[in-house]
């Protein structure tokens, strides 16, 4: 990645949510690039944890959004916010904010959202996870009728595992 030296740098925020997906930037007014328009958060959107870690350990990001409005703010606390993807990119634009390039910064899943509960200056907090970190979760799914069964309710398939496992069967008599 080359940005231009004199370039404006800013962030791109994209939360998929269930209602309809938030899309704020670091500068201010909309924004629009690449189809989607950003609503203008100033310095009210802070990104911030992303730490280098030794080993096999991931690390995630915390982003904080201040004096966010009462729609934004329903969001964080009525839609289920859990495993939503979440996509950060790096922007980089001319004096007039005309987007140059853009790179991904993070692509991760939400994990905890909160606020303050201060209504003369609210703050939501998101806490962020890598996707490659879901790789790494233990799945309690084994192959048994039963947990098939809590996925696809109609399914027999492995009602003959355990019948098939104690069969003799005879080739070429």
């Amino acid at each position: 990645m080359s940005i231009p030296s004199g370039s404006r740098i800013g962030y791109l925020f994209r939360g998929f949510f269930d209602g309809a997906p938030l899309d704020l930037w670091t500068g201010h007014g909309d924004l629009t690039y690449g189809g989607v328009t950003y609503v203008g958060s100033g310095e009210l959107l802070e990104i911030s944890g992303s730490a280098s870690t030794t080993g096999n350990r991931l690390s995630g990001l915390t982003v904080s959004l201040a004096g966010m409005d009462p729609e934004t703010i329903s969001i964080a606390e009525n839609e289920p916010f859990q495993r939503r993807r979440v996509l950060i990119s790096l922007i980089w634009a001319d004096a007039e904010w005309n987007v140059a390039g853009s790179e991904v910064f993070f692509d991760g899943i939400a994990d905890n959202i909160g606020n303050n509960n201060d209504p003369s200056n609210p703050v939501i907090t998101m806490s962020l996870e890598p996707r490659a970190l879901d790789l790494q979760r233990v799945r309690p799914f084994r192959y048994l009728p039963q947990d098939q069964r809590t996925r696809y309710a109609n399914d027999a398939f492995f009602d003959m595992v355990q019948s098939l496992q104690t069969q003799e069967l005879k080739i070429g008599t």
